[in-house]
């Protein structure tokens, strides 16, 4: 939409390519927080080291699941 955001790794991304030939997600483990102008902070937490795609997005203390496929 056209907004600028801020994004701050809080927890190390860990990117193993070897996940791409079993899913779609490469990162396996981390968190990141964004902070959109105008909307709330969200967090995002990429799960603990596996390929299984699991990624939740936390928006003002309500978790969300993101499917990624």
């Amino acid at each position: 939409n056209g907004n600028s955001f801020d994004v701050v790794i809080t927890d190390p991304l860990h990117i193993d390519i070897g996940c791409l030939n079993n899913s779609t997600c490469s990162i396996k483990k981390g968190e990141a927080k964004i902070s959109p102008d105008g909307y709330s902070e969200r967090i995002i937490n990429y799960g603990e080291s596996t390929c299984d795609c699991d990624v939740n997005v936390t928006i003002e203390g309500d978790n969300y699941p993101l499917i990624i496929n």
